[in-house]
């Protein structure tokens, strides 16, 4: 996993987000692949080898895995421009080490990107194994976003369904540094942190620096979409979809990546709270008596079959589409706020109460009989969320006036009617 950046002392990888460090989090994610991925080699570069030790001898880092430090310079000649190659250079260090075994394929991730919590690391093996192909993780990003810019991404061009549409598990047609694909139109995407290569493929990695390295010049960063461009040309190589990575690149990519996992971490609390009182036994009934006792037995044999429908419920509550929409919501009801303060030109103008805090929302749910339920109590008893929330406000501020406002109002205007006669149409207009 590289951490490198030009050899600037930035060590992403190891920033704390949330309750873990970038480089924890995707050991994490391989801890849950079951002893899918034997071992696990950390690249870093000199400048940052203190900083990796220290994190190594704290206890954190696995049995599995191990710290690789990457060489100063991959060719005598880059010294004057780019002395570091970037992630291709770590990736070729890392693929020619000692540490590495050449019979085993080679699952590649960028530090600088951490996954979405309980990320399922292991549905990218399990393509690749199916297939018997070389995988890219592909995500679709703003070039406008959070610590987005177009020339640190590579392109990849998709193969779609004939009518413009993504398939589940697209071959990969082309890639390449931004600046070179620009003008690519049609299914495109930015490839994602994380790359399989069979051990078929990473002789192509020596074979690159080998032959098309020395004549390249152009920046580290642009330098790792060359060598997946190069990789394509000579591979088939398909793409699966990785829906939720957070860069840490920039400050504002790295807070953005922090407030979503604290976010996440409390909307997985309360939906645990949420059905904490929610047994796989089905007990909650206040009656004991002989159709509850019936209604339990049943419940409790259906969920025998389906497994804990808690789990699942907390699952569905957590899952990071769910929790991404409510944040932004709240975000975009935030900003909203502060541009509607500024437009009054109030300090400390916010939105009414009752339309700034969805907490704020007490509900008390009337109750029914089991025989009579309707279909309008059980969408009424859902509970207020902030995405229900309005992120305008257009009403007035609802003072009553205490100035005198100007002079009475006279009707300064020429009237050019004619007065209508009571006795004939003919007598119009006479007086």
């Amino acid at each position: 996993m590289g951490s490198a950046n030009g050899g600037k002392l930035t060590k992403k990888a190891l920033l704390p987000v949330h309750d873990a460090l970038v480089v924890e989090h995707w050991l994490n994610a391989i801890a849950r692949c079951d002893g899918a991925i034997a071992n696990v080699l950390i690249a870093h570069n000199k400048d940052d080898a203190a900083a990796f030790e220290a994190w190594a001898a704290s206890g954190a880092m696995p049995a599995n895995a191990s710290l690789v430090c990457a060489e100063t310079a991959v060719h005598a000649s880059d010294a004057d421009a780019d002395a570091r190659g970037g992630i291709a250079a770590d990736l070729l260090h890392v693929a020619e080490s000692a540490a590495h075994d050449r019979a085993n394929h080679l699952l590649v991730i960028d530090g600088e990107h951490v996954p979405e919590p309980d990320y399922d690391l292991r549905s990218v093996l399990d393509h690749a194994r199916s297939r018997g192909k070389d995988v890219f993780t592909f995500v679709d990003v703003d070039f406008g976003g959070e610590g987005a810019t177009p020339s640190e991404h590579v392109l990849l061009k998709l193969r779609d369904n004939g009518a413009g549409g993504r398939v589940t598990f697209p071959e990969v047609l082309g890639a390449a540094p931004y600046p070179d694909a620009s003008a690519w139109d049609g299914n495109t995407a930015a490839l994602g942190p994380v790359t399989f290569l069979r051990r078929g493929t990473t002789p192509l990695v020596r074979a690159f620096f080998d032959t098309v390295a020395p004549s390249l010049r152009c920046a580290a960063s642009e330098r790792f979409g060359h060598l997946m461009s190069y990789v394509q040309c000579n591979v088939i190589v398909h793409a699966l979809e990785m829906k939720h990575a957070f860069s840490v690149k920039t400050l504002g990519a790295y807070e953005h990546a922090c407030d979503v996992f604290k976010f996440y971490a409390e909307e997985k609390e309360k939906a645990s709270a949420k059905f904490a009182t929610l047994k796989t036994g089905g007990v909650g009934a206040a009656r004991d008596d002989a159709r509850a006792k019936i209604l339990r037995e049943k419940i409790h044999a259906r969920t025998s079959r389906a497994g804990d429908y808690r789990l699942r419920a907390v699952a569905a509550e957590a899952d990071m589409d769910v929790v991404l929409s409510k944040y932004n919501a709240m975000k975009a009801s935030e900003n909203m706020t502060e541009s509607f303060a500024k437009r009054l030109g109030i300090p400390g103008a916010v939105l009414p109460p009752r339309f700034a805090d969805a907490a704020a929302w007490k509900l008390e749910v009337p109750k029914q009989h089991a025989c009579y339920a309707t279909s309008a109590n059980v969408y009424g008893a859902k509970r207020v969320t902030p995405a229900d929330m309005p992120m305008r406000w257009h009403g007035v501020k609802g003072d009553f006036t205490d100035r005198f406002g100007g002079a009475m109002y006279k009707d300064d205007g020429l009237v050019v009617g004619i007065d209508k006669s009571n006795v004939h149409r003919a007598l119009d207009g006479i007086i």
